[in-house]
């Protein structure tokens, strides 16, 4: 089965891997398509490098910064052999501490063979720390949305995995939800509505979160009918 497009490379990626397809071909010359189209026919795989011919050859959006007839060249080129060149060993490195799925999505491969080209090199995967200090943006998103969405969904659009999201909020100090003292107005409210209304509901009555309702709910041995 062939991963979601959307999953793997973001827009700014496919596009910084188009223009670094097209130096390799052209150089800083500008030049007519025709001519474009010629040079990618003459110029060697392992000139474009066979990690990027698979991206040409499996990202049908890369054709939003390449010409079409370049992308088919390109991705014709593309074998299922992957040859492991400097520019794949540094993203290799680089994102070592995603782990081996995360990394054989991208190569269009399996996480067996990425697990022995890191031994190769010699690589620990996992063991690299993610650079949060280096990447404001990530922290901003886990601060903004820590309450709204799960570790799963946080690790997932920060491409990291759920223990490095889970040390990162405990490292700042931010929980799941703030102990709540019920008192017994609020302890009323939810035995009277807890089978007529949706939690969420509750939960906005209360000026809470849903899932602080949830627990309460569950540690008071209640059930739905």
């Amino acid at each position: 089965m062939e991963p979601n497009q959307e999953e793997i490379w973001t827009r700014g990626q496919l596009e910084e891997i188009a223009n670094k397809v097209r130096e390799r071909i052209l150089g800083d010359r500008a030049v007519t398509l025709e001519e474009y189209i010629c040079q990618a026919q003459k110029t060697s795989l392992s000139k474009i490098g066979h990690f990027y011919a698979k991206v040409f050859k499996n990202e049908s959006r890369i054709g939003m910064y390449v010409p079409k007839e370049v992308v088919e060249i390109i991705g014709g080129k593309a074998t299922r052999v992957i040859i492991y060149d400097e520019d794949a060993d540094e993203f290799i490195k680089k994102n070592a501490y995603r782990g081996t799925k995360w990394i054989a999505k991208r190569f269009y491969t399996r996480e067996y063979n990425i697990r022995n080209r890191t031994k190769r090199i010699c690589v620990e995967l996992n063991k690299e720390k993610f650079d949060w200090e280096g990447n404001p943006g990530a922290v901003k998103y886990l601060e903004k949305n820590y309450h709204n969405k799960t570790h799963k969904e946080l690790a997932k659009h920060l491409g990291l995995r759920v223990r490095q999201v889970r040390e990162r909020a405990y490292f700042m100090g931010m929980k799941k939800f703030d102990e709540h003292v019920w008192t017994d107005e609020e302890t009323t409210f939810v035995l009277d509505n807890y089978l007529t209304k949706p939690y969420r509901v509750i939960a906005e009555d209360l000026g809470l979160n849903k899932n602080q309702v949830e627990i309460k709910i569950r540690r008071m041995g209640l059930r739905k009918r």
